[in-house]
């Protein structure tokens, strides 16, 4: 082999390395919603999708745009939960290690959906039982499973922060005449993961739970435990009492 050849190779090699970090970074924000669309669709039970995704590594910084996660099946909104707008601070000097850090996600106008049906039954605890269902057929969050990524990387998010959101309330099974709209408090998540970080998938699942007890609170301030006991003070004690029990978690 001359001494050309080995030249060309090099360059050629160098070429197609360039070339396909460049298509990496090009595309980079239509990668980052793929994932968020098909992993969140494993982890939920349902459609996961989003409107637009920014990436910024130079900065540390990303945003997505309009995040849905459709209601589980049985239930009449299009969407249980709606994120007009997410952004994150992540650490860049991380990004190589096992734990990547996040420094902040704050989550702007969260939207939630909620149906109660005549049972008490809700779409909020139906999610949250669809993300524990996976998260417990993969060893409760950690690796392995046949849907398991093929990466060992674990998360730390130190700080996930939820503004002050609305709660659309459907009761009307339960004797509501129209749907009431809820002011949804804000509240903050610290130190997911922790210092020795978690898999994606437990991420999703304490962020949901923290929602879904969020959101489960603001219902029971407005009153709706008691449109429910009205409801079904005509059943059996215990049965009554567990159908109530059912909003309350």
């Amino acid at each position: 082999m001359t001494k050309k050849t080995i030249i060309l190779i090099v360059v050629g090699l160098a070429l197609a390395i360039f070339g396909a970090v460049t298509f990496l970074i090009s595309n980079l924000d239509g990668i980052v919603a793929s994932v968020i669309e098909s992993e969140g669709s494993k982890v939920t039970g349902t459609q996961v999708s989003v409107s637009g995704v920014s990436i910024h590594l130079k900065e540390g910084h990303g945003t997505i745009n309009g995040l849905t996660i459709a209601s589980p099946e049985g239930f009449d909104p299009a969407h249980t939960f709606k994120l007009e707008g997410v952004t994150l601070d992540l650490d860049l000097g991380t990004l190589r290690d096992d734990v990547i850090v996040i420094n902040e996600i704050r989550v702007s106008d969260p939207r939630v959906n909620a149906q109660i049906l005549k049972d008490a039954s809700n779409n909020i605890q139906a999610l949250q039982r669809n993300v524990d269902q996976y998260t417990a057929s993969r060893g409760g969050g950690g690796a392995g499973g046949a849907d398991a990524p093929a990466t060992d990387k674990r998360l730390r998010i130190k700080r996930f922060t939820f503004d002050g959101g609305r709660v659309e309330l459907d009761a009307t099974a339960l004797g509501d005449k129209e749907v009431r709209a809820v002011d949804l408090a804000a509240f903050t998540i610290n130190d997911i993961g922790g210092t020795e970080g978690t898999p994606p998938d437990a991420v999703a699942k304490a962020v949901l739970a923290a929602l879904t007890r969020q959101t489960i609170e603001t219902l029971a301030k407005s009153g709706i435990e008691e449109k429910a006991r009205e409801t079904l003070k005509d059943k059996a004690g215990e049965v009554g009492k567990g159908l109530i029990d059912k909003i309350g978690g």
